[in-house]
């Protein structure tokens, strides 16, 4: 019976191992496309950007319900706020700096105060 070396075992298994670890890659990058195809289906013709960005798709997004469910969500201890709200709030300053309609800076108001009603001291 022929002998199989200690390096030759090893290498086998390595080789094993890395082939799993490829597939369950493969596998868990396909389900994250598949997730995201799911909540952002392909569009076949996508509109233009000055048809995109407009002060009514803003609103749409960003005023009204969504606004108060994103406040409502706001606290000192998830990290919304940083990775969230922030950046609504710079969207409600460019928003009004190409529009100069003050609904956004009353938007961005209400963002201000629900972020210092939830300040650690509070």
């Amino acid at each position: 019976m022929k002998r199989i070396s200690r390096t030759r075992v090893i290498a086998t298994v390595f080789v094993g191992i890395a082939y799993a670890a490829i597939a369950a890659a493969q596998d868990a990058e396909a389900e994250y496309v598949a997730r995201f195809l799911k909540q952002l289906p392909k569009v076949d013709s996508p509109p233009s950007l000055a048809e995109y960005a407009t002060p009514q798709r803003f609103d749409e997004r960003f005023m009204g319900d969504p606004l108060d469910k994103a406040l409502g969500s706001v606290s000192g201890q998830q990290g919304n706020n940083a990775w969230g709200l922030a950046y609504w709030m710079d969207g409600y300053n460019e928003i009004y700096r190409a529009t100069k309609d003050p609904k956004y800076l009353v938007a961005n108001l209400r963002c201000i105060d629900a972020m210092l009603a939830a300040r650690d001291d509070k």
